[in-house]
């Protein structure tokens, strides 16, 4: 081989290359960021459009059509799909694999802004991002104790700041807690005293809370600049605002509303082992160290802990950065374990010395590795680490043959540095093959698409890295370290392996012997042994599945209720759960969720629902554990079995990537209660499919839902629009924000809506009046109003009505 002859000729430079390899392996090594999940480029963007308070029927019309209707004019995007949610939608745009990502987001963003004369004025403006695989959590962290949620959030605040400086980290969020806002409960009887409407109130809010810049003054010596405060200072300021003047006497804002800093209504809640809690999330930069980000924010929590409240505790709910460092710990381990039980094997076989230059094969291989890794800007995640780990058993292969056969020349009485050439020669194509055949038997996952191939395409790009490095160090170190220390030895004839080798080629040749005397009957027992084969696989096949099922860490206990189910309704039914699952055995921590069922993985879900809760119970470790963890989640259920008014399941997490079901049946069309009808009817047909389980589709109807009839021609006859009519209702129902409250650098909601005593029954919207040119209107004269029940979601796959059948795969692959 002529690379083998110019490293033989220039052993000086290889030796020199040897120290380069070891520094530079070393220093890439410790220099390579460490990180959960691989840097997936998927080109796919996501547009997030909350709207509080307005049903997923109204979201589907007034918010995604408009947007999907312009994004279709996108020619690049392959896949649209779109959820509608009370209050919430989400639109997911795929592009082809080629587009560069900040071009789909730019083009996204340029048809939603083309998208907003259509849209309703009050919307938020859309949230357009990429959906990066980066923006997952690395860190959940739920501070817990005797105390109030205000005193839980503000401890959580003042840690938020100080893990925010902390470099590499790229945003810390709250979740929980009570939200501050300026509340102006308006009560309607007093607006009808006087003669206002709301929107009389929302008005006043904004003309009075303004801070207006003047201009300036010149002066002979001084310019003067001119500012005219008017942002309300304090609650009270805010109280004695003039809304209107009848009769020369001013109405005050008190005279109309009580006025009081409070909090946002909850929509959810959070409990850590059955207290509340607010959780903090850490999210890190793009390539950053995770194992030295999170090391850092336990050692802040670890001293902020020093001044918490008596009973009040933090736990790190979930930390990725632990399983990265057993995968490290395996690979260093690995590394050194490998070394020497090479050593320890070739031993018997070759020697000390011979087994030490094969030896160096692994360490070599994986620093070349290590370098190449770093220059092509790839970190250390779990799919890296697990690619190293497999090769190393790999990595000896080539060095073996290379060493031994170096070794026999020299044996044979041919000078050191002429046998290395030789051997080398002799076998290095052989060498080359071999490795070259295993590559390719690789080499297909790179072009493997979607989501799943962007997972799994660091697994043979790493392959290819640390077994091409082992065929560079078996070509070119190798030869160079035999020819410089083989020596032989007497005692080599002598090697404990000999007598087992000598038996072994006594009886291979007497095999081979009778093989090749006897072929028809060697080539009918091959056949037959590939006939029993298929045979056995017919029937002992367990069927074909991406990722082995392993033991869980995790169990999630996801609770149903019916449609419309009140938030403190769901709440009793997640304690009940809690109850009985406290004594479970290899329990460490419990997170409950009331009104949301949490995935990081879901980018299209969004708003959640108070009839929607989850359980989420950590284990200890597998080392800790009494039992396996598979009976923990059997126990689980059975303790959770019974509990009325929900449906209940109890899960594992997904191995691998997020691939969605095993079962998935898409029913498109336009009208949902035909897809219904269809999809009940696949439903029945694939029910009796064995290994078929949780089968059900998307399809939710039965929310409970007010429908406002408005009659256009009584309504006009008064000069009210339809758009007067819904924003009072909404405004008195959901409220409006008028405007914003500052102390400080902090900014606080100022909602205005009626009183909670004029808004919480059906009667009250009856008696809900529509204030117009200096009047009021009753509704009811206006308009009907009916009870009846909507759709909880609706989903859009290319624009049209979708409907989604899924079933999950027990006791089968899919």
């Amino acid at each position: 081989m002529k690379i083998t002859d110019v490293s033989l000729k220039y052993k000086t430079s290889v030796f020199t290359l040897i120290m380069v390899l070891i520094i530079g392996g070393l220093i890439a090594y410790f220099n390579l960021p460490v990180e959960s999940f691989p840097d997936i480029k998927q080109p796919v963007v996501f547009v997030a459009v909350p709207y509080v308070g307005v049903a997923p029927s109204d979201m589907e019309t007034l918010v995604v059509q408009p947007i999907e209707d312009k994004l279709q004019e996108i020619t690049q995007i392959t896949k649209l799909t779109s959820t509608s949610r009370e209050g919430y939608a989400s639109i997911v745009a795929k592009f082809e694999p080629d587009i560069d990502i900040d071009e789909a987001v730019r083009k996204v963003r340029e048809k939603v802004d083309q998208a907003k004369p259509e849209l309703p004025s009050d919307l938020e403006n859309p949230i357009v991002q990429e959906i990066n695989f980066e923006n997952i959590p690395i860190m959940l962290i739920s501070i817990t104790g005797e105390q109030s949620l205000v005193r839980l959030k503000q401890l959580a605040e003042d840690i938020q700041e100080k893990i925010e400086e902390i470099p590499g980290v790229l945003d810390v969020t709250i979740s929980g807690g009570l939200e501050r806002e300026v509340k102006v409960d308006v009560n309607p009887a007093r607006l009808q005293y006087y003669n206002l409407g709301v929107n009389d109130v929302i008005n006043a809010i904004r003309r009075e809370n303004l801070t207006i810049p003047g201009g300036s003054l010149e002066s002979p010596s001084l310019n003067w600049t001119v500012r005219v405060p008017g942002e309300f200072e304090t609650v009270e300021e805010m109280k004695n605002i003039v809304v209107k003047s009848r009769n020369g006497s001013p109405i005050y804002l008190r005279d109309l509303a009580d006025v009081y800093f409070g909090f946002k209504e909850q929509t959810s809640y959070s409990r850590l082992n059955g207290k509340p809690s607010v959780t903090l999330s850490v999210q890190k930069r793009s390539g950053e160290n995770i194992i030295a980000i999170t090391e850092k924010v336990k050692q802040i929590m670890k001293e902020e802990k020093e001044h918490f409240p008596t009973n009040t505790d933090y736990v790190i709910v979930m930390d990725f950065s632990e399983d990265i460092k057993v995968m490290v710990n395996d690979l260093e381990n690995n590394i050194i374990a490998g070394l020497l039980l090479v050593v320890f094997v070739l031993y018997f076989f070759m020697g000390t010395r011979n087994g030490l230059l094969v030896g160096v094969a692994i360490p070599f291989s994986m620093l070349i590795s290590f370098i190449v890794i770093s220059m092509l800007g790839y970190t250390l995640n779990m799919v890296v680490l697990f690619s190293l780990i497999l090769a190393l058993g790999m990595l000896v292969d080539n060095a073996v043959v290379i060493v031994e056969n170096i070794y026999r020349h020299h044996e044979e009485g041919t000078p050191l540095l002429k046998a290395a050439s030789e051997a080398t020669h002799e076998v290095g194509m052989p060498v080359i093959v071999s490795t070259a055949t295993t590559l390719m038997a690789f080499l297909p996952m790179i072009f493997w698409e979607d989501i799943i191939g962007e997972f799994m395409k660091y697994l043979p790009i790493t392959l290819i890295i640390t077994l091409s490095s082992s065929l560079f160090v078996a070509l070119v170190i190798n030869p160079v370290l035999a020819s410089s220390f083989i020596k032989l030895d007497k005692k080599m004839s002598r090697l404990p392996g000999d007598r087992f080798l000598r038996w072994l080629t006594v009886h291979y040749e007497r095999t081979l012997r009778w093989a090749l005397s006897h072929r028809k009957s060697v080539i009918g027992i091959l056949v037959g042994g590939y006939i029993l084969m298929g045979i056995a696989y017919a029937f002992l096949n367990h069927g074909i599945e991406f990722f082995p099922e392993t033991e869980p860490k995790q169990i999630f206990v996801d609770v149903e209720a019916p449609l419309g189910t009140r938030l403190e309704t769901s709440d009793v039914i997640v304690r009940e759960i809690e109850k009985r699952i406290q004594d479970t055995p290899d329990m460490e921590n419990y997170v409950a969720n009331v009104g949301s069922q949490s995935n990081m993985f879901d980018f299209g879900g969004g708003g959640g629902a108070s009839h929607k809760s989850q359980v989420t119970i950590d284990l200890l470790d597998k080392s800790e554990r009494h039992q396996n963890s598979f009976a923990t989640l059997e126990q689980i259920a059975e303790k959770v079995q019974g509990i009325p008014g929900a449906q209940i399941d109890v899960s594992k997490p997904q191995e691998g990537p997020p691939t969605g079901m095993p079962v998935e049946i898409q029913i498109k069309g336009e009208d949902f209660r035909v897809l219904s009808s269809i999809s009940e009817e696949i439903q029945d047909i694939i029910d009796d499919v064995p290994g078929i389980s949780k089968l059900k589709d998307d399809y939710q109807k039965g929310k409970p839902e007010v429908r406002v009839r408005i009659d256009r021609e009584k309504a006009a006859l008064f000069g009210l629009s339809t758009s007067l009519i819904a924003n009072t209702i909404r405004t008195a129902i959901n409220g409006t924000e008028a405007s914003e409250y500052r102390v400080g650098t902090e900014e606080y909601d100022i909602t205005v809506r009626f009183s909670k005593d004029f808004r919480k029954s059906y009667s009250d919207l009856l008696n809900l009046t529509i204030f117009y040119e200096g009047k009021h209107y009753p509704l009811a004269n206006i308009a009907s109003i009916e009870l009846t029940s909507g759709l909880s979601n609706i989903n859009h796959v290319e624009g049209d009505r979708v409907v989604t059948i899924t079933a999950d795969a027990i006791g089968r692959t899919s």
